[in-house]
């Protein structure tokens, strides 16, 4: 059984050597789309793949996320030139694991060869007042919220549905249909496998992460009213400064998904460290909080400056 995963990457240095060392415990081989990276996120790529990983390493200049196009081509390219029986699409901030310490591969050969599974997702939280260890997220959180305010799916794709057309929604939440927007049915909605989600990690990551993630969403020109509504939220808020103290943090990563600013709420953490089946991961070229916001900014509003300035150009040529 082949197991290729698919990502779409932008500025994370902090995290994303981490991630390629845990996937590739179970993972044949890891396609990955760096979308206009300004940190280190490309030259770490590059040091991985130079050390042996599987890494299919690929590039997206468009302002605009287009998450669903981009992920359903590399689930393709999975399938079609890379052989897999299964694809995994997943964020950098997220790390596929068991509840019951059993290996992936276990648990994905009892799965049913013509059905998406879907793997729910569990955020994990800054604590605060914890001492730092290190430079790997999974011995720095390894809190979570004992339960999710909106349940989420990640979806894992068979190669007989990736043949007959099928699509990744935004976010792969699910299997969409050929020529739909409609889930894939019948699914599996796995009972044992969970994906740790580490979306809030440092005020200024988050930061980063919300000037690139809102002005990629307003670029997108098929872009619905309510996506992108947890990035639009965040760049507002950060517009008057992203130096927050470890509650603010932990708030904001606590409130991550709400829809209403003036909605806060509270919640319950428990201690459930993410172990990788091999034991510890050692880092080499893991640099914490090498993205900063105002270069983000900067770069996204200058790219954004320059198509607009291309697109006038040849309007006024067409006129």
């Amino acid at each position: 059984m082949r197991i290729i995963g698919i990502a779409q990457v932008r500025n994370e240095s902090d995290i994303i050597e981490i991630f390629c060392r845990y996937h590739f415990q179970f993972l044949d081989g890891i396609i990955i789309m760096d979308h206009l990276s300004v940190d280190l996120t490309p030259d770490i790529l590059q040091f991985l793949k130079e050390e042996g990983f599987p890494l299919d390493i690929r590039d997206s200049h468009d302002p605009a996320i287009n998450k669903s196009l981009n992920h359903t081509e590399m689930m393709r390219m999975a399938v079609e030139e890379q052989g897999a029986d299964w694809v995994l699409p997943l964020d950098a901030d997220e790390f596929l694991t068991s509840i019951d310490g059993s290996s992936f591969r276990e648990n994905l050969g009892n799965a049913k060869p013509n059905r998406p599974v879907l793997v729910p997702w569990r955020t994990y939280i800054p604590k605060i007042g914890k001492q730092e260890r290190g430079e790997n997220t999974l011995e720095l959180i390894d809190h979570r919220l004992k339960e999710e305010f909106l349940q989420f799916y990640k979806t894992m794709a068979p190669a007989s549905l990736v043949r007959k057309g099928t699509k990744l929604s935004t976010g792969s939440h699910w299997l969409q249909r050929p020529g739909s927007d409609k889930a894939v049915k019948p699914f599996e909605k796995s009972t044992t496998l969970v994906m740790a989600h580490f979306p809030v990690r440092s005020s200024s990551q988050i930061a980063a992460k919300a000037f690139a993630g809102w002005l990629a969403a307003c670029s997108d020109p098929g872009r619905r009213e309510d996506q992108g509504y947890h990035w639009k939220k965040l760049y507002h808020r950060f517009m008057s400064g992203y130096d927050l103290s470890d509650d603010e943090l932990n708030e904001l990563a606590i409130n991550y998904l709400t829809r209403d600013d003036h909605e806060k709420l509270s919640a319950e953490l428990v201690c459930d460290p993410v172990t990788p089946e091999a034991g510890s991961i050692a880092l080499k070229y893991t640099v914490l909080d090498s993205a900063l916001p105002l270069t983000v900014l900067a770069m996204a509003a200058e790219k954004l400056a320059h198509d607009y300035r291309r697109l006038r150009m040849e309007s006024d040529r067409r006129a």
